[in-house]
């Protein structure tokens, strides 16, 4: 996979992450423990390293341009 496992299940949970700040009305702390993160703190700087924006402004920018 040329990654560790560690990266690739962080990597794993983001994307899944993405798609529920998408699909659903939860709340982003809600996300972040669907997803096995336990720390909203935690969440948003681990979201931000590998999507490149807060989960805030993931699910805003992308929810603007589509409505």
């Amino acid at each position: 996979m040329g990654t560790s496992p560690c990266l690739y299940i962080q990597n794993r949970r983001i994307k899944r992450a993405q798609t529920l700040l998408l699909t659903t009305n939860m709340t982003i702390t809600q996300v972040a423990e669907r997803v096995g993160i336990y720390s909203p703190a935690q969440f948003t700087r681990l979201f931000a390293k590998i999507a490149g924006c807060k989960p805030k402004d993931y699910r805003n920018k992308l929810l603007d341009c589509c409505y």
